[in-house]
């Protein structure tokens, strides 16, 4: 991004504009005590993105 921030995500889709990205983020959720993490949706435009890196696993 522009701004500074780096994100990690698992890539969950691409289209003409932008794509899509699954961060692991704490949500909290209603009547839990603690916050829960969860993988949260995130959008992305190619027009944001400085630069990207990709990272592959294999399991």
């Amino acid at each position: 991004m522009h701004d500074g921030h780096k994100y990690h995500g698992t890539l969950l889709s691409v289209s003409d504009e932008g794509f899509q990205l699954g961060i692991l983020q704490k949500v909290k959720e209603e009547g839990k005590k603690r916050p829960v993490i969860k993988e949260v949706p995130t959008d992305f435009r190619f027009d944001d993105v400085a630069y990207t890196k990709y990272l592959i696993k294999v399991k």
